[in-house]
């Protein structure tokens, strides 16, 4: 049961019969990311099919909707971003009638925090490319 643009959709082993989801999903991150998103499908719902919540460190960064459109199969993209580092996603699954929707997930996409490092060598690069600008300016002027 493939969806979405490659691989298959995520296993949920308290799936319906079709897949789906009937529970939520937690998704918990070792290290924290700056920006997460995925594809879903709500059930065949034409309505609210449950609730996504990103948090952080400090606590819920953002929460919002998911939708569904009543078509059997249709995909949705959800995605959130931000710079202060996401660390846990919880999708709670549940119709705006409070029953129990169920949903299949695909194409998780993260961006991981760089590390200092990485911030130390850009920077590094960058002064090093100021450095040579520099002194082409002053190889031209002479």
């Amino acid at each position: 049961q493939n969806w979405g643009t490659s691989g298959a959709k995520i296993a949920c082993p308290l799936g319906d019969a079709r897949g789906y989801c009937s529970a939520d999903l937690v998704v918990d991150f070792l290290t924290p990311v700056t920006s997460v998103g995925y594809l879903y499908t709500g059930d065949d719902f034409n309505g609210m099919v449950g609730t996504a919540t990103f948090y952080g460190a400090g606590g819920v960064l953002a929460s919002h909707d998911l939708f569904g459109d009543g078509v059997a199969g249709t995909s949705h993209a959800d995605s959130f971003a931000d710079l202060g580092g996401i660390t846990r996603l919880v999708v709670h699954v549940s119709d705006s009638e409070g029953n129990l929707a169920g949903l299949g997930y695909d194409d998780f996409r993260l961006a991981p925090v760089p590390e200092p490092g990485t911030y130390a060598l850009m920077l590094g690069g960058l002064a090093l490319l100021g450095a040579v600008v520099r002194r082409r300016k002053l190889a031209a002027a002479a």
